[in-house]
Order: structure tokens, then sequence, then C-alpha cells
């Protein structure tokens, strides 16, 4: 099971206190993985390279400055959906847009970063 798998789990079972909206956005993934006749699909490795790619770059300052960047379960989840959802027709993304809201000091700037570079 991946990290995301265990995120995605993880809320929709309740065992990890979510907003509505991370709430939503599980349950939008889980619903969609399930539709068969439109025009997406979910790519696993499209999103892993996205994952892998993060876990290769380090911080730049702060005390973690030189550490190799450690994804939380929710940040790999925001990656795998940016990554990892394709259109069927061309293979971009779906996503090319997200709204990231955290509280201070929560690692948004170095995912942004990372994001920025993927």
């Amino acid at each position: 099971m991946t990290q995301y798998d265990a995120y995605i789990s993880a809320v929709s079972s309740g065992r990890q206190i979510a907003c509505k909206y991370v709430q939503q956005a599980v349950s939008r993934h889980l619903s969609d993985l399930k539709r068969k006749d439109w025009g997406f699909y979910f790519d696993r490795d499209e999103a892993d390279r996205a994952i892998m790619f993060c876990r290769l770059c380090r911080h730049t300052s702060g005390k973690l400055g030189g550490h190799p960047f450690n994804l939380q379960d929710n940040q790999a989840f925001i990656l795998a959906m940016l990554f990892g959802w394709r259109r069927k027709e061309d293979n971009s993304r779906r996503f090319t847009q997200c709204y990231l809201e955290m509280a201070r000091k929560a690692g948004k700037s170095e995912l942004a970063a990372v994001i920025e570079l993927y």
C-alpha cells in the first residue's frame, strides 16, 4: 500500500481527522476510480514518479536544511492527485492548478517548490 493509499483509507474510514474539503477530495477520487465511461484515468506510475522525485529533493534552509524532504501523508495525496490523474486522449494532466492552504510551518513552500521543479 502506498503512502497516499494509506492516507485515503485513513480519511475515508475516519481514522484521520480531515476537514470537509479533504473528505470531499478523497470521496471524489474514490468515486472517480470507479468510473469507466469518461475521459480520465488514474496512472499510479505517474503518481509514484512524482512522489519519488520529491523524496530525492532536500530542504533548502532552516533546521532541516540539507536533509531529505520527508513527505507527510497528506502531501503524498496532493502529489498523487496532481500528477496521477490523466486525460485518455493525450495523457495530459487532469489537474493543472492546486489551491493549497496549510498551517504555518507545515511545509507549504517546500512542497510548492518541489511541485514547480517537477
